[in-house]
């Protein structure tokens, strides 16, 4: 797990030099001129490629589901072009991943709430900036002091956008918690230690659960805590390999959303060995259901994308992807962010300056939450720049009932 992780972040830092978040350079961009261990042939995009991949990775199955419950009898608030697939392969299965589930204006209202609620010092347990004005004030990660215990995150959004500085303050907040609040010191949920769970959250999940697993799992299934990691575009952004192991039950599933910039998502088996880990790319508005099996398996996030990497890899991969030849910079890109072709249909490198003029003067290009006036152009820059993860899950193991609470710490709790 750790070698491909770091292969994707060597991949991420490559993607980030050539596409920069808001930009690209206005003159000649270095290209590539050895490819990393990594690339684009190594990831699952279920939008575009499934066949491909499917060819090359015989042990790995993709398949498109139909959901068991998505826009059924009651009123359905996943988008009606919501695609489910399931991914297997020999040491895991019961993961799934909803293309395109929520609509844009549900993101909207999604990343709206993540900004401006959940980011308030209530979900935060002021834990997370606490820490960072400290080390920033001190140089040391000591003891949080007394003094800081009245900091209010609950304007941190508002002093972000007023200070008009790429939303610098902002993205000194990493994570949120909602409902029961997991202790990143002793690794474990405590039972006094919680807020309220939204309703409208739990609703969304357990409508996503339903669309995966069916009304019976959905019906057991209570989302009781959520955390809510807020990510800033930038090369050495990740999340570590890890185990969402600290819950009282490992039977029900882990819902997923992601809002804003595209991320690569990895997954392996129950251990760091057990096998080469999957690498899938998540899109704003997918959602990533793990059960069953994958419920136990290693996973992590090791670079989230700029949105122009993307685009542009799927703009020059039509028709093309067969073709590794070298264009006119001399650069063969057979092992470079094109999976496997260096030329477009238009005769312009995919990976350096040699594009056409045209191509130079898209300087700026956004995701696809523009266009819209009533929405918060605020958030929309915002996530133009960042990714906001929602990761909800079960706690107790008859939900809503704490009367079983048992002292369970996850992986990685200091042993006494």
């Amino acid at each position: 797990f750790k070698e491909i992780e770091k292969s994707v972040k060597e991949f991420s830092r490559e993607l980030h030099e050539i596409f920069q978040i808001r930009k690209f350079q206005s003159q000649k961009r270095r290209c590539i001129s050895k490819g990393s261990a990594f690339s684009w042939s190594n990831v699952i995009d279920v939008q575009n490629f499934v066949d491909d991949f499917n060819e090359t990775n015989p042990q790995v199955k993709i398949t498109e589901v139909k959901p068991t419950d998505l826009n059924g009898a009651g009123k359905s608030t996943l988008s009606s072009k919501c695609k489910i697939f399931e991914i297997s392969s020999p040491v895991m299965h019961g993961l799934y991943i909803l293309s395109g589930a929520l609509t844009k204006s549900s993101q909207m209202d999604w990343a709206n709430t993540a900004v401006k609620k959940y980011s308030t010092a209530e979900h935060t347990n002021l834990t997370n900036l606490r820490r960072i004005e400290f080390q920033n004030s001190l140089h040391t990660c000591a003891a949080v002091p007394p003094d800081l215990e009245d900091t209010n995150s609950s304007i941190l959004w508002d002093q972000s956008i007023s200070e008009n500085n790429g939303f610098k303050s902002f993205f000194t907040l990493r994570w949120s918690s909602l409902g029961y609040h997991y202790d990143w010191t002793e690794r474990m949920y405590k039972k006094d230690m919680k807020t309220p769970f939204p309703s409208d959250l739990a609703d969304l999940c357990r409508e996503i659960a339903s669309a995966v697993l069916g009304q019976h799992a959905s019906a057991v299934f209570t989302p009781e805590a959520a955390i809510v990691n807020y990510y800033p575009c930038l090369p050495n952004t990740s999340m570590g390999g890890h185990l969402d192991d600290a819950e009282h039950t490992m039977e029900q599933p882990i819902v997923s959303i992601s809002l804003g910039c595209p991320a690569i998502f990895l997954i392996g088996g129950r251990n760091k060995h057990d096998s080469k880990p999957l690498a899938l790319l998540v899109r704003s508005g997918d959602v990533v259901v793990m059960s069953g099996e994958s419920r136990y398996c290693y996973h992590g996030v090791p670079c989230i994308l700029p949105h122009s990497a993307v685009q542009y890899r799927e703009e020059d991969c039509e028709g093309t992807r067969s073709n590794s030849s070298c264009c006119d910079c001399g650069v063969d890109n057979s092992n470079g962010i094109n999976n496997g072709s260096s030329s477009s249909s238009s005769g312009s490198c995919t990976v350096c300056s040699c594009r056409d003029d045209r191509e130079n003067d898209r300087s700026d290009v956004r995701t696809d939450l523009d266009g819209c006036d009533e929405w918060d152009q605020d958030v929309v820059e915002y996530l133009n720049k960042a990714r906001i993860n929602i990761n909800v899950r079960q706690v107790n193991i008859c939900g809503g009932d704490d009367h079983m609470w048992v002292e369970k710490a996850g992986s990685g709790a200091t042993k006494s």
